[in-house]
């Protein structure tokens, strides 16, 4: 029973978040839909290019990793991935540079038939040029895979079961947010704003603590109204598909007591209203201590609808971490991809040179 209901907050949490960006402010809604479209693409080609730049000051760094750390401070990912949904695979390509430099090969991962395929030697060469603190290992592993292109991994049982459960959960996760609308169309958030043909949703340390705060008091305020369309939605819904979305087995779904669960949870609520927007209150009183720490720290996303049916997405991270000690860390990445539907994906197994890790463990 008491993992059951911890399985209900985590779903009916995760289906308030996407309430946030289910509000009914144009930009709101203009950014939903584009996330919608390109998680209902059952056929993608992305490309994109990743910069990151991770510095560290305050702090004496092992000779060792002066090397890795220079290197990360400057670093460019050029990435290209054929992606299908159902059923999972896809193909992705990924290059490298650093600073001003030419791209090298990083790597190929492949996952087809429930298997991943990963190409080893540019990644042990990326590893010997820019790890010097593995080199033993590194050079014991070129040894013993000098001959190896590809390692072949069998993907586990259970994230086989996730994976392919994912495309049911995103249906259901944006029909439970579509039906929740009305109840947060008095809710806006102001983190996401339109611009030409891109909408833009910032946050900072201050905007995603009180937001946070605000969608709390907010769920509480409307809890009956929320969990009363939770319950109705669950009541049509099959176990199998129940199964699917809390990530379960069948047979450990009761859906009768998870019904229970919600009233349960409602009249708990009801009656202990005040102390648990209390609690709220006092968490966000916490967290103002944080916040002091990562108050320069800034998240942006930018989704455009392009002429040529393309969305590009520009994700920007800018993290600074200071603590009492005087030790600084930032991380500044800024990503750019486009985004396009396709046909249809081929992914072919690799057929030379390839290590089967189940194979050698016997």
């Amino acid at each position: 029973m008491k993992k059951r209901k911890s399985l209900l907050v985590v779903m009916i949490a995760a289906i308030l978040s996407l309430s946030i960006l289910a509000g009914c402010t144009q930009a709101e809604l203009g950014f939903w839909e584009l996330n919608k479209k390109i998680s209902n693409m059952n056929s993608s080609l992305v490309k994109g290019e990743t910069y990151i730049s991770f510095n560290m000051s305050g702090q004496e760094v092992p000779k060792e990793y002066e090397q890795t750390l220079e290197m990360m401070e400057d670093l460019t990912i050029k990435y290209e991935v054929r992606m299908n949904q159902n059923p999972l695979k896809f193909n992705l390509d990924l290059e490298y540079k650093t600073g001003t430099g030419q791209y090298k090969n990083l790597t190929n991962i492949r996952l087809v038939d429930d298997y991943f395929y990963l190409e080893v030697q540019p990644l042990l060469d990326f590893a010997e040029e820019h790890v010097p603190a593995l080199g033993q290992e590194i050079y014991q592993a070129k040894e013993v895979l000098k001959d190896v292109e590809y390692i072949k991994i069998r993907v586990p049982a259970e994230l086989q079961y996730s994976y392919n459960a994912s495309p049911d959960i995103n249906k259901l996760a944006l029909y439970f947010s579509k039906n929740l609308r009305q109840i947060f169309e008095k809710f806006e958030t102001t983190l996401i704003t339109k611009k030409g043909n891109t909408y833009i949703l910032e946050l900072d340390a201050e905007s995603l603590l009180k937001t946070i705060k605000d969608l709390a008091d907010y769920s509480l305020d409307n809890s009956d109204s929320i969990l009363n369309t939770v319950k109705y939605n669950l009541e049509d819904i099959d176990e199998d598909t129940l199964a699917l979305m809390l990530n379960m087995p069948k047979e450990e779904i009761n859906k009768e007591e998870i019904l229970n669960t919600i009233d349960q949870f409602k009249m708990d609520i009801n009656l202990n209203k005040d102390m648990f927007k209390k609690q709220v209150d006092e968490l966000y009183q916490m967290s103002e201590i944080y916040k002091e720490f990562i108050k320069k720290s800034q998240i942006k996303v930018e989704i455009t609808k392009k002429s040529d049916g393309k969305i590009g997405v520009k994700n920007t991270v800018d993290f600074f971490f200071e603590e009492p000690s005087g030790i600084k860390q930032s991380l500044f990445v800024i990503e750019n991809s486009d985004i396009q539907e396709v046909d249809t994906v081929i992914v072919r197994h690799p057929q030379r040179n390839v290590l089967d890790l189940e194979e050698l463990g016997k």
